[in-house]
């Protein structure tokens, strides 16, 4: 990446991180006055039931997409942080977690499921953190746009020596042929494998399997 590339991605990532620890500030804020409203509703004798209970899942609303920004912050602020530091040790199951977090609006709006699997045991690689979720993240589009609705892509990890891999395992139907191949996936296999090479990993496709598999040397 060059230097003014670098320093354009590290602002815009010290500009987000800000933004998210705002929003998360002001999520704070919602959650404890939501708090405060549950508790005066307990204590209240001559509220009636009906509208007791109307407050109280209106609040458990409340409550649970409180939580639900909380996540999708915590995964942006991770993202965000990422030009920091040009190369960084990273737990492979943590960030694609992350990102799928990112990227499940998308994947819904598609209706493809996206499942990650942890791995027993960590499966970590010193690499440019974000190129590399950039590059998951064309390797995750391509299989989304390759899945008829109803499909889903189950996300795995395997340390071999001098190799970290990355499968993504697709099932259901795909669009405009019977399995997944480098035309599927509306041009993003090309993007896939001009990022990838930067980070000197590679991405092939198994017909057979309907998988695709993401490596690098480590």
């Amino acid at each position: 990446m060059k230097n003014s590339e670098f320093e354009t991605t590290q602002f815009l990532g010290k500009i987000t991180a800000g933004v998210t620890h705002e929003l998360q500030n002001i999520l704070a804020i919602i959650k404890e006055s939501s708090g405060l409203m549950k508790d005066l509703l307990i204590l209240s004798d001559e509220t009636p039931d009906p509208l007791k209970n109307s407050f109280q899942r209106s609040i458990e609303m409340i409550n649970n997409q409180v939580l639900r920004g909380t996540d999708i912050l915590n995964c942006l602020n991770d993202i965000s942080h990422s030009p920091d530091q040009s190369t960084m040790d990273i737990d492979l199951y943590k960030v694609i977690h992350q990102l799928t977090q990112l990227m499940n609006r998308y994947s819904q709006s598609k209706q493809i499921e996206l499942y990650v699997q942890k791995p027993d045991e960590p499966v970590r690689i010193t690499i440019n953190s974000m190129l590399f979720q950039l590059t998951i993240s064309y390797a995750l589009e391509f299989a989304i746009n390759s899945l008829c609705p109803n499909g889903s892509i189950h996300i795995t990890f395997e340390k071999i020596p001098r190799k970290t891999v990355i499968f993504l395992s697709c099932q259901g139907e795909f669009q405009n042929q019977k399995k997944l191949d480098e035309t599927s996936g509306d041009g993003t296999w090309k993007l896939l494998k001009q990022s990838i090479t930067s980070l000197k990993g590679d991405a092939e496709i198994n017909p057979a399997e309907n998988r695709i598999k993401v490596f690098f040397s480590a």
